[in-house]
């Protein structure tokens, strides 16, 4: 009778207090529950705890552990076969993702937010946190299209302003492409290469030059600048003296005076006795 009240005893004490805990060795990459919020994740030979902060905690599913990590905080330790893997957050707004040892929260501001575990990034605003770097995607008013900067060596990155979306379809999503409309634009605005714009109150055309736009010559003809399909279009037919130029001629715009193009600027012709006028692409003077 007393060797079975030791064993006994013994049984019980190991039903409480030998389960793995951190620091125990292990192999593989197994998963195991400490406790009802607690995982322990086995990482180089060792078990790693592991937080699971959601309301479902941590618990043995058809056979598999499931660490429910939708309210872990930014910055939790995780370990490298937990990598990519994650929860929506509980409102659905944000995914928690285990990122190079660190739960990452990251904002889920496209349409389809955050659903199975699949975090739209569609949409973001600058400053927000996030992973991929030079990824794209539209503001959430459609205004600007923004861009993902993980600096070197870094394991998570912020949002950054790319371009201002002036244009009349102003920043789109069309699946994975991110469509910023930068027929029109503002003096100042970042750019790249040597695009043409409208300005925004459509007097003048706008060149890109040393990555921000500038003007590059006024539209004062009636029609002013325009977008026609993927060109730019402006009205030369009225200018004012000292206006810069490449060839050809124009009204001044009290259409007094023929004006002509020499070295690079308008100056006056002649004097028209009635009006000048424009006709098609041609300018004369009555």
């Amino acid at each position: 009778m007393k060797r079975w009240g030791v064993l006994a005893g013994i049984l019980l004490v190991c039903a409480l207090g030998c389960s793995k805990k951190a620091g125990d060795s292990c192999k593989g990459d197994k998963l195991v529950c400490a406790d009802k919020k607690t995982a322990l994740s086995c990482h180089d030979g060792k078990y790693v705890a592991v937080a699971c902060k959601g309301a479902k905690g941590c618990k043995k599913k058809k056979g598999e552990i499931r660490c429910d990590v939708s309210a872990n905080e930014d910055g939790d330790e995780c370990t490298a076969n937990l990598s990519n893997k994650g929860d929506c957050s509980p409102d659905g707004k944000s995914w928690v993702v285990c990122h190079k040892g660190k739960f990452r929260v990251l904002p889920c501001r496209g349409p389809k937010a955050c659903k199975s575990r699949t975090c739209d990034t569609t949409m973001g605003n600058e400053g927000d946190q996030c992973r991929r770097n030079d990824s794209y995607a539209c503001s959430p008013d459609k205004k600007r299209q923004v861009v993902c900067k993980v600096p070197e060596g870094a394991d998570v990155g912020k949002v950054e302003l790319a371009r201002t979306c002036r244009g009349p379809k102003a920043c789109t999503i069309d699946g994975d492409n991110i469509n910023c409309d930068l027929s029109v634009a503002k003096v100042g605005d970042k750019c790249k290469g040597t695009g043409a714009a409208c300005s925004e109150d459509h007097k003048a055309m706008l060149k890109c030059a040393d990555a921000k736009m500038a003007v590059d010559v006024p539209c004062r003809g009636e029609n002013g600048c325009r977008v026609d399909g993927t060109k730019i279009r402006c009205d030369r037919s009225q200018a004012e003296v000292g206006d810069p130029c490449t060839s050809g001629g124009a009204c001044s715009v009290d259409r007094r005076k023929l004006l002509t193009c020499r070295d690079g600027k308008f100056v006056v012709r002649r004097n028209c006795y009635r009006s000048c006028k424009s006709q098609g692409t041609r300018v004369v003077c009555r």
